[in-house]
């Protein structure tokens, strides 16, 4: 299952829009199994409150949510940092200065093809990986458990009984914390 997430008014999100639309298309053909799901977050905010708005994917492999990778090489997102920092200057030396939001549409709209190729090969990866743990059940149990130590049978300590007892010393030694204070500073 892939879902994306987008959000009204996001250039991030407009522009992973087109890559997103051209991969399902594609994978469609290639890997029938795959569902893909679109999520606006201003339409349903309380399902999606503490998401990001780039694309995730739901790993049933741990229980968890998966962030789908979709940046470019470094070296390549140095090249087009530099090519938009010059096109910024020159604009602004003809006396048109460039909005953040126009540099941002700038640096999406070149990086797009190759966010696509990240984006799709990050999806296939994931989707095999997926396909070939489909339910780790003991890992999920495992982490459960842990989840319920914390937090009923964990004891829990006071903070002031806790800092007292740190500064105790076990067997009698000398306990620092710190430099030790000179005379000369008093």
């Amino acid at each position: 299952m892939v879902v994306r997430y987008h959000q009204n008014r996001c250039t991030a999100c407009n522009a992973v829009d087109k890559s997103f639309e051209f991969l399902c298309h594609q994978s469609a053909e290639r890997l029938p199994g795959l569902k893909f799901y679109e999520i606006n977050k201003d339409e349903v905010p309380e399902l999606t409150k503490n998401l990001v708005r780039f694309p995730q994917v739901k790993g049933y492999s741990g229980g968890h949510w998966m962030d789908l990778e979709f940046k470019p090489p470094a070296d390549f997102r140095e090249e087009l940092y530099q090519a938009v920092e010059q096109e910024v200057k020159r604009r602004k030396d003809r006396g048109r200065p460039v909005t953040a939001l126009e540099a941002e549409e700038m640096y999406f709209s070149a990086a797009g093809p190759s966010m696509l190729e990240v984006l799709q090969e990050s999806i296939v990866k994931f989707y095999c990986k997926s396909q070939v743990r489909l339910h780790n059940y003991w890992k999920q149990v495992s982490v459960r458990r842990s989840w319920f130590f914390k937090k009923f049978i964990e004891p829990r300590v006071e903070e002031r009984l806790r800092d007292e007892w740190q500064m105790k010393s076990l067997f009698g030694e000398k306990i620092m914390y710190g430099p030790e204070p000179k005379l000369e500073e008093f």
